[in-house]
């Protein structure tokens, strides 16, 4: 099981520093598959949130 900071790190890489799943994996040691996998929840988790909670300026 990963924990909590290294699905951050893997977020941060993917979101922030436009790093591929191949090479967050290889970056974290984490297999491919289950860095995909904590994207494409995030991801579904991320489009779950109504827009109308962010304050527009």
């Amino acid at each position: 099981m990963i924990m909590i900071d290294m699905m951050q790190k893997i977020l941060m890489m993917y979101t922030h520093e436009g790093k591929s799943y191949r090479e967050i994996s290889r970056i974290t040691g984490v297999h491919r598959e289950t860095v995909g996998k904590y994207i494409r929840q995030y991801e579904e988790r991320r489009q779950q949130i109504p827009n109308d909670i962010f304050i527009q300026t």
